[in-house]
């Protein structure tokens, strides 16, 4: 006897999907440092990928709002003091954010969870990383044109 094509299928249950895959709390903490506003956005993507709507206005506010004022902070510095105090301030956001992810990682690895790819995150920051040091680097060597 052949199924009939026009009857309602039978009910299955829902699948879970793949295993959704977070960041470790180590490699959002490094991006925080190298690249604030990328590293900001792998922890408000582990939030995105748990389904926590308050952890990711808790991201937003602790970790995007802050790496962007550094990224200003960094352009606009112009003495040694203020351009230590904003890389101070970015180990401390560092350090926030790790403490932050820890046992949201933790939590989710001990419940099978798997590791998200980092090298993703590495193929936005990387360029932005040269694309600063080239910039440094141009900002200190000498015109050519000036005469002292």
């Amino acid at each position: 006897m052949t199924p009939n094509p026009y009857s309602a299928p039978e009910a299955s249950p829902t699948p879970s999907g793949p295993p959704r895959r977070l960041f470790t709390a180590a490699a959002v903490a490094v991006h925080v440092f190298l690249v604030p506003p990328i590293g900001a956005m792998l922890a408000l993507t582990n939030y995105r990928r748990l389904h926590d709507p308050r952890g990711m206005w808790k991201a937003v506010a602790f970790f995007v709002v802050p790496a962007v004022a550094l990224i200003g902070f960094g352009i606009a510095s112009r003495s040694a003091g203020q351009i230590a105090l904003v890389q101070a301030a970015r180990v401390g956001l560092a350090v926030v954010a790790f403490r932050d992810q820890k046992p949201l990682v933790s939590a989710h690895f001990a419940a099978g969870g798997r590791k998200g790819r980092v090298a993703l995150g590495w193929l936005v920051a990387l360029p932005l990383v040269v694309l600063a040091v080239w910039n440094l680097m141009a900002g200190a060597a000498p015109d050519p044109a000036m005469k002292p």
